[in-house]
């Protein structure tokens, strides 16, 4: 993944969210040749674009929230992880 501009970043994440199958934050962050902070920056753009992508430590993945409740049911059981 190396000379990718941001928008193809974007969408690598965003298509890799949908699948639940991004990895870490880390991982990430690797495998598109940025730092972590420069993930966080992209991940920040696509959310006040209207993308409701969240991380799950259960998944230890990104992924799109369908709903506020299920974000909520995600922390309840993975509070004890």
């Amino acid at each position: 993944m190396t000379h990718l501009n941001i928008l193809e970043k974007a969408e690598f994440i965003k298509e890799h969210a949908e699948k639940e199958s991004t990895g870490t934050p880390t991982e990430l962050a690797q495998r598109l040749n940025i730092s972590e902070r420069s993930l966080y920056r992209i991940i920040s753009s696509l959310k006040n674009m209207g993308h409701s992508i969240t991380y799950s430590r259960c998944k230890q993945s990104y992924c799109y929230a369908n709903e506020k409740e299920e974000v909520q049911l995600q922390k309840f059981l993975c509070k004890d992880k």
